[in-house]
This record gives structure tokens, sequence and C-alpha cells, in this order.
């Protein structure tokens, strides 16, 4: 157990005890700086022996817990704003985190591939979430993002396939490709329940370069509401959805439609039901690619909860 708090050490430098495989326990009340990769691959460091806790803490270097042995984070007591990039990738052990209430942002692969993650809260601060902020989570069953999100990055929550829950963020303004993306095959059936609000977006997915879909394999997903802020659907937005029944796009204008949105769908077998706006209904039926589905297209007034 090495006591850092006896000897006034208050800031750990890049990689100090990067590779330190046999380290297990370290007093971290008094550090306000972390560098980078401090305790990258130290696969049986656990904090204190229970947690690892930093009161102090203000700064935090990239890389910081990658890969190590920790199973419990808790910030409660910080005030940073910012969780930095790949800050516990790949830390298989974790299965709690408790953010500050200030927390603004986290950053890309924070906890991609921390595969026992189960627990962690969102404060009603976030703003934003980055690229595979989350993926390969497949424990987070229940989450909760807060209204206050407007930005959800490219596979921040891809892989993650417990992931059951509604999502409703009703000031979110960026949605990145693939961002809920199930993963491929029987092993990535992804369990989102339903699309409730998306806020003020435009768009879903890349038609150019997704070859996954932002919502691909979310085969426990029944129902999808969409802004009248939308404008496009890239190709495999709702790819393999093989759930999704009842789908509503509240834009008057209808949204450029990739050719490959519904593949695998109830709506693409004609079996499931697309809403628009009542005087939309023509226009939608006459645009391309959603002319496909003209036969299925209803007016929003025949939508019933």
């Amino acid at each position: 157990f090495m006591e850092l708090s006896k000897f006034g050490v208050t800031a750990l430098d890049n990689k100090d005890f990067m590779g330190c495989t046999n380290l297990v326990k370290v007093d971290l009340s008094k550090i306000q700086i972390l560098g980078t990769h401090v305790f990258y691959n130290c696969k049986n460091f656990t904090g204190n022996g229970v947690e690892v806790r930093m009161p102090n803490l203000s700064s935090i270097g990239n890389y910081s817990f990658h890969s190590s042995g920790v199973t419990i984070l808790d910030f409660t007591e910080n005030t940073f704003t910012h969780l930095s990039e790949n800050f516990a990738t790949y830390s298989t052990k974790l299965h709690t985190v408790n953010l500050p209430d200030t927390l603004i942002s986290i950053d890309n692969y924070a906890f991609s591939g921390c595969s026992s993650l189960i627990n962690i809260n969102f404060p009603p601060s976030l703003t934003t979430i980055g690229i595979e902020a989350f993926s390969g989570c497949t424990s987070l069953v229940d989450i909760n993002l807060p209204s206050s999100i407007t930005s959800i990055k490219s596979e921040a929550f891809s892989r993650c396939t417990s992931l059951s829950i509604i999502i409703d963020l009703p000031n979110l303004e960026i949605l990145g490709k693939d961002a809920f993306w199930g993963g491929f095959g029987s092993n990535g059936t992804g369990s989102l329940i339903g699309i409730e609000n998306l806020g003020k977006i435009t768009t879903i997915g890349d038609a150019a370069n997704s070859s996954k879909g932002c919502f691909g394999n979310q085969k426990s997903l029944t129902y999808v509401k969409l802004p009248n802020t939308l404008t496009n659907i890239g190709n495999y937005a709702f790819k393999d959805c093989s759930s999704l029944v009842t789908f509503i796009c509240n834009a008057t204008t209808p949204p450029t439609l990739a050719s490959e949105v519904f593949t695998n769908t109830p709506i693409a077998s004609k079996t499931g039901t697309i809403y628009v706006p009542d005087d939309s209904v023509d226009a939608y039926k006459g645009a391309t690619n959603w002319s496909t589905y003209a036969d299925i297209i209803k007016p929003l007034s025949e939508y019933v909860e």
C-alpha cells in the first residue's frame, strides 16, 4: 500500500506507474493533478483497495486508467467539467462510476470496452458524449440520459447489447453515425425499446460512409419518433430492427431517405406503418425511396399511442 499523502505528493506525472502490473493499492486522497497514462495497464490496481477516490482532483490526463484493474471510480466530491479521452478504456473489471454534478463532457473512448460497467450516473449538466465513449459496454442495461445532452457522437453507445431504454433527448442537436448501432449478427443484438424524442437533429447516420447504421440491429426497438427538423436519414439507419412496426416522422418536407434505411424490418415487409404530418402524406408517397412504402404511409392523425 503506497501512501503518497505522507510524502506531500499532489501530482502524478505522465506514465508514473504505467505497466506496474503488481501495483494494487495507492492512497490518492491528496492528488490534484493526474497526468496521462499514469495507471495504464496496471491490471491489479484498485485504488485504495476498494475504490478510486480523489476529492482534490482538478486535472485529468488521457489514458489515466486505461486497461487498469479499477472496479469503482467515485468522483462525487469533484468539480471538474471534462472527462478525458481513453480515461478508463478496456478496464474490464470496472462496474461502478459516480460522476460529478459539474461534468459537461465525456470525451472520446472514455469507457470504451468496459464490459462489466453496469452502474453510472449522468449528471444534469452533461451536454456531450464523445466518439465510442461507451462502445462495447455490454453490461449497461438501464441508464438515465439527461435532457441537457446536445451531442452524442459516432458510435458513442455502439455494441451496448444490453442497453434497454427509451431515448428521450429533447435538446439533442447532433447524433453521430452509428451512435446506437447494436453490432453485427446475433452477438450484436441491441436492446433499445423505443425512440421518443431526438430533439432538433437534422441528420441520422451518414448515407455515404456508414456500413452499420445509427440504430442498426436494435432488435427490440418497436417505435421511432423523429423531429420536424430532420432533413436526412442515412443508409442502414434502422437496418435489422426486426421489431420496428411504428415509424413517425414529423418533418413536413420528406427528409432525404437512403435506399436501405429499413432493410430487414417490418417497414420493409410492409407489415409496419409510417406516420407523417397529414398535409404531407402525398409528398412522402411521391418522394424518392419513400414511394417504396407508399402503401403503409398514413396521416399522423390516425396514430394511436
